[in-house]
């Protein structure tokens, strides 16, 4: 098996880094590799199944998407520049939100915290909470799929399919942006 030289990659450039208080070794680096393909593997498979998937469930969208890009190809003598291809990046955007990679986050809390609650939730004994303490060590887990459903955040319609949310003008991102669309 051939090794990567850490000199020749600017993926570790980090490494090199004087300022980084702790590096992985060569070998260490290497050995990540292996679960760097699998993750990357599976996550891109899946959210492609997805965007083949909804497009084979309308017509529309399809002929859409075609028409898209071979304007974009035609306009740009063959070259595509993806991030010019609206209709596709909805399409995907919403695949993401729709069918997450991964349908939920653990984390593990570093330190005893308050997290205070945007929206107050009643207990089962009636009892109104504002927000929620967590001691160290313990783990939270974050669902994606539930986040990714809230009508509070993406619309009356957030338990539909729908491209056309991240191009009709909206602000897609009502409320506070904490879920994996906060960079999107």
């Amino acid at each position: 098996m051939n090794k990567i030289t850490l000199s020749s990659s600017t993926f570790f450039s980090v490494r090199n880094n004087e300022k980084a208080k702790t590096k992985m070794s060569e070998d260490e680096i290497n050995s990540q590799f292996g679960m760097m393909i699998v993750a990357g593997e599976d996550t891109t498979a899946n959210s492609l199944v997805w965007v083949l998937y909804v497009l084979s469930r309308n017509k529309k969208w399809q002929d859409t998407l075609r028409q898209e890009i071979d304007n974009a190809y035609a306009e740009n003598n063959g070259k595509l520049d993806y991030d010019r291809l609206p209709f596709l990046n909805a399409i995907i955007k919403e695949v993401l939100r729709f069918y997450p990679t991964g349908p939920f986050t653990e984390r593990i809390a570093a330190a005893d915290a308050i997290l205070p609650l945007s929206i107050p939730i009643v207990t089962l004994s009636g009892k109104t909470l504002t927000e929620v303490k967590m001691k160290r060590g313990r783990t939270v887990v974050i669902s994606m799929t539930g986040y990714n459903r809230l009508s509070s955040v993406w619309g009356d319609d957030a338990d539909e399919f729908n491209p056309y949310r991240w191009l009709d003008g909206r602000d897609v991102m009502t409320g506070t942006t904490i879920g994996p669309y906060a960079n999107l």
